[in-house]
């Protein structure tokens, strides 16, 4: 079975700020402990719908989506609007859009600033045997901090949120 995530995580260190976003959006979902300075935050249901009304928080998400038979992709916003982003595909054929990608802004992010010249050639890779060989997208999770990303999807929290609470110490299931 292939891996498919999806995650939003929001720029804090305040959970209640994930719980305040679900319930203002009107969407179930799960809340994470913040770790590295983010609350990941996953909606009921396909998150590709729920991108527009998540950017809307007021603060800086990162919206990250890996795909591993197709694709991975991530957006960043602050108060609503866009500040990068960027797409990988590999099905059928390779395939980069990173006309709207923004270095600077992705690196502020970034856990070690040793790691500024490695990320910055993470998204000038275009060579698919490469992309899987560093696995782009988890390469990306780990520089910015991210804990929660792998095997995490909205579209799993109808079967397996038991299950996803469980393995996550501190997770919440939050109701609309």
């Amino acid at each position: 079975m292939s891996e498919f995530s999806e995650s939003f995580h929001l720029r804090t260190k305040d959970k209640n700020e994930g719980k305040e976003l679900l319930k203002r959006i009107g969407v179930s979902g799960i809340v994470f402990e913040p770790t590295n300075g983010w609350v990941t935050v996953i909606p009921d249901g396909e998150l590709n719908s729920q991108i527009s009304p998540m950017s809307s928080y007021n603060g800086t998400i990162l919206h990250y989506m890996y795909a591993e038979d197709h694709a991975w992709m991530i957006n960043l916003f602050s108060d609503g609007n866009p500040l990068s982003s960027f797409v990988c595909a590999w099905d059928p054929e390779i395939y980069i859009e990173d006309a709207s990608l923004n270095i600077e802004e992705l690196t502020k992010f970034l856990v070690s600033a040793e790691l500024q010249s490695q990320f910055e050639e993470l998204f000038s890779l275009n060579d698919i045997e490469k992309i899987f060989e560093i696995n782009l997208a988890y390469t990306f999770a780990k520089s910015v901090g991210l804990e929660h990303y792998e095997w995490l999807a909205g579209q799993d929290i109808t079967t397996h949120w038991e299950e996803i609470i469980e393995n996550n110490n501190g997770a919440e299931l939050i109701k609309a």
